[in-house]
């Protein structure tokens, strides 16, 4: 029941789903609605900023997929496939790499939070939240997963 125009879209006889997007939430900013809310308020760098922020989201919706694995029972053996250190325990994961063909792989922390959340429900975009990981992270992994035949994606409706 709150917000602005999307109210209007969202009521009974409608019940079309939008969003909005801001900055500031109406009445969070003292100029809201009043005389001295104008365009001063706003320059171009400030749109164009706001325009990379819906490009990459839109991004991220876009590329959203939802992630199973092929091996559900217990971890599958990393270290046979070269995905985990040849080398000591390390106690943080975060800090702990390894290299797959050449290339070095940060973060075996990264690569335990998309198996472990690899149920085929859930969705790169509720493993960054849960996770903390950055999206853009989480797709690499993925990459680097599904490489090794780890695990499947299903590419989500937009």
């Amino acid at each position: 029941p709150d917000g602005s125009d999307e109210r209007q879209y969202a009521s009974p006889g409608f019940r079309i789903p939008v969003t909005t997007i801001t900055k500031y939430k109406y009445y969070e900013y003292p100029e809201y609605l009043t005389s001295m809310d104008n365009l001063d308020l706003v320059n171009g760098a400030q749109i164009l900023e706001a325009i990379r922020v819906y490009q990459h989201a839109i991004e991220i919706l876009d590329s959203n997929e939802q992630i199973k694995s092929k091996v559900p029972f217990g971890e599958p053996q990393l270290r046979s496939r070269g995905l985990y250190p040849t080398t000591g325990g390390a106690i943080n994961q975060r800090s702990s790499s390894f290299k797959l063909d050449n290339k070095e792989v940060e973060n075996i922390d990264l690569l335990t939070w998309v198996m472990f959340l690899a149920d085929g429900d859930t969705d790169l975009i509720s493993v960054a939240e849960r996770s903390g990981y950055r999206f853009r992270d989480l797709k690499e992994m993925v990459a680097t997963l599904r490489s090794q035949n780890l695990i499947e994606t299903n590419q989500l409706p937009n």
